[in-house]
């Protein structure tokens, strides 16, 4: 299972560079996603950026400045469409870069992201707050049909080498249809906790 699948997009990108730094453009009016194997599709509209890069070749690159602002996004599965309410805006600054709070949703579900990343020392700060449908997150299968909401939220401080993550997963209201047997599972309830290296 992957979430490889086909990217498009149309738009324009240049750029200057020299020995030691580069500068980057990028506007993109249109830029969409679809997996067919998790039955998911993802369009963006309006995606620019920014970006400035010293000292490019050395074993520390710098950040100096940077943005990335994209206006409309849109998730979309067999169950729902998510859509986001604010732009999303992610400005870089001194080797630190920060996402504004960003939300995608739809009346029954939604996705909540916020945290930043420091460049120089390669460390990340972010928590995610989702609800979500569990066929999302399992490879469509013609003879299996799987319906539940999975709730999550994860918070990680620190770099993804000795990863320090926390939180927790709940499946809820979840059922399971096996065609070929006539078989059905319903009430599928569980909890996965994270803290640190744990599960359980």
């Amino acid at each position: 299972s992957s979430l490889k699948g086909k990217t498009t997009f149309d738009g324009d990108i240049s750029g200057n560079s020299d020995n030691t730094s580069l500068e980057l453009s990028l506007s993109l009016p249109h830029t969409s996603y679809s997996n067919e194997e998790f039955d998911l599709q993802a369009e963006m509209l309006n995606t620019t950026l920014q970006l400035h890069i010293s000292d490019l070749f050395s074993q520390q690159p710098h950040f100096d400045s940077g943005r990335l602002s994209v206006q409309n996004i849109q998730l979309q599965s067999k169950e729902t469409t998510l859509k986001n309410e604010q732009n999303l805006i992610f400005t870089l600054q001194d080797d630190n870069g920060v996402l504004s709070d960003f939300l995608l949703k739809s009346e029954k579900y939604h996705i909540s992201v916020k945290g930043g990343y420091d460049f120089k020392n390669r460390e990340a700060a972010f928590s995610i707050d989702s609800k979500l449908p569990a066929s999302v997150f399992v490879p469509k299968n013609e003879s299996i049909n799987i319906n539940g909401i999975v709730d999550f939220q994860i918070s990680h401080v620190g770099t993804f080498d000795t990863p320090n993550v926390n939180g927790e997963i709940l499946l809820q209201n979840g059922s399971m249809l096996i065609d070929e047997l006539g078989e059905s599972i319903s009430n599928i309830e569980g909890k996965v906790s994270l803290k640190k290296k744990n599960i359980s």
